[in-house]
């Protein structure tokens, strides 16, 4: 007589009407009782939609904001030429505004339309010194400077943050271009000195806030995929991003360490300028739907992986586009044999 005692299973939720499909139910399975079949919710990869062009195309700019109410700031156009252009978004169209206080690339910069900041940078269109450390901050209208850097980080450092709880880590200083390992803290008046990464490195992007940040791609050593989380006071290597590259989209808004995206940037395979776009939920990366335009050192505003702007950057050519991300759509499927 057979036996089934090594036979084990779980038992399968009896529903009589399927619950709303949202990322908390995503991968729930149950028996619908009323239709007599199994369900499941399933997420969509998350889709880019065009958006409105900025007005000057330009490499190398900073992003604040959000996607509904976001600023592109400063950057080069053409290649040869800096550009202290400021324009704001609104969510379907872009406007130009007051100037930057000087034309800058390559710089840090976060918080919100109404309270952004940029830092560092560089004021030479081919990224040379002299670097400057100030700090700029951006109130929906006009711009008025702030406390000083304590280091020169160079060109290609990254921030993200609000005004009052910001962060800017790394950077590039030629000829050696190395990059650095700096990190600071700002707080909305000064600077002061964070933790080192633990990897120099510059052209990469940052998420969160001081006391809950995320660094992620750069060209050093090879197209790194390193992904580092920071708390306050240390970093700590968490989930690498799947594909290695540098210079994807940079900018403000609302992101965090357990809510971020990372869309474009440059890779070693040809053609260089990436359209994969990666989310990361705190845990591990995914990718989700390209960009429509592969493009690299790009300006970005953002909630979070929900929801992002992308705009400007290289292609090889300057790029006016913009790119809106709508994060995936959930639904319940009906599961079958086939």
């Amino acid at each position: 007589m057979a036996t089934y005692k090594g036979i084990q299973g779980f038992s399968v939720q009896k529903l009589s009407s399927d619950p709303t499909a949202s990322s908390d139910t995503e991968g729930q399975l149950w028996y619908n009782s009323g239709t007599g079949k199994f369900n499941i919710v399933v997420g969509g990869a998350g889709t880019w939609a065009s958006g409105g062009n900025l007005n000057t195309a330009r490499v190398g700019l900073g992003g604040i904001g959000i996607t509904t109410a976001a600023v592109g700031v400063g950057g080069v156009a053409p290649v040869t030429s800096l550009v202290g252009v400021v324009e704001e978004y609104n969510g379907t169209a872009w406007t130009e505004v007051t100037n930057m206080p000087v034309a800058t690339q390559f710089f840090a910069s976060g918080g919100i339309l109404t309270a952004g900041w940029i830092a560092g940078g560089s004021i030479s269109a081919t990224g040379d010194p002299p670097f400057p450390i100030t700090t700029d901050e951006y109130d929906g209208t006009s711009w008025a400077e702030s406390g000083n850097m304590t280091v020169t980080h160079g060109y290609g450092l990254a921030g993200s943050g609000p005004q009052t709880a910001a962060f800017a880590a790394k950077g590039a200083n030629p000829p050696s271009n190395t990059g650095t390992v700096f990190c600071e803290e700002y707080n909305g008046s000064s600077w002061s000195a964070g933790g080192n990464l633990s990897e120099a490195g510059h052209g990469g992007t940052a998420a969160g806030t001081q006391t809950a940040g995320l660094f992620y791609g750069m060209p050093s050593p090879t197209y790194s995929a390193k992904t580092e989380s920071y708390d306050g006071s240390s970093w700590t290597e968490v989930a690498d991003l799947n594909t290695g590259r540098f210079h994807g989209a940079t900018g403000g808004g609302t992101a965090s360490n357990t809510s971020a995206l990372y869309a474009g940037g440059y890779v070693p395979a040809t053609p260089h300028f990436a359209a994969i776009t990666e989310s990361y939920n705190g845990t591990c990366w995914s990718e989700v739907g390209d960009l429509a335009t592969g493009r690299e050192a790009d300006g970005g505003a953002t909630t979070g992986n929900a929801s992002f702007l992308a705009f400007g950057g290289g292609a090889p050519g300057l790029v006016d586009a913009t790119e809106e991300f709508t994060s995936p759509v959930y639904s319940v499927k009906t599961v079958t044999v086939s």
